[in-house]
């Protein structure tokens, strides 16, 4: 299926990132099948904290220095911000699916997608399909 537009999330630049990632494999054809297409690719702020982080935690700062070059000299993803008017609409989705513990990372990303009206998701995080939104590849 072809998909004009995409967010990618931190579980999905993780699992590339990491052989012994479960979803590592999976991941690289995704990943292989995205490049390959015409399809928009966004992402947020957040995320590329968020991925910066746990990859400088769980595989070492040089791991996450690499990954943060890469984005900087890539074009291939538009990066949204998460400014005030995001943080603020965040807490409703918290709220909302309290019960799911979704972090406020997740959240931004459901506001982010609203917003820009992207409906598929490149991840592996069950908060998304929570919250409405289609899994990509599925």
């Amino acid at each position: 299926m072809a998909l004009d537009y995409i967010f990618i999330d931190t579980s999905a630049f993780f699992a590339a990132e990491v052989p012994r990632d479960q979803f590592y494999q999976r991941n690289r054809q995704t990943w292989k099948r995205l490049s390959e297409s015409t399809t928009r690719l966004y992402s947020s702020e957040a995320v590329f904290q968020e991925t910066s982080m746990l990859l400088h935690y769980r595989t070492g700062p040089a791991s996450a220095i690499r990954w943060i070059e890469l984005q900087m000299q890539s074009k291939s993803i538009i990066w949204l911000s998460v400014d005030a008017q995001v943080r603020i609409a965040t807490l409703p989705w918290m709220k909302k699916i309290a019960d799911q513990a979704v972090s406020f990372v997740d959240a931004t990303s459901f506001v982010l997608m609203r917003r820009e009206k992207i409906r598929h998701v490149f991840s592996f995080d069950r908060h998304f399909a929570t919250a409405g939104f289609r899994m990509w590849p599925g």
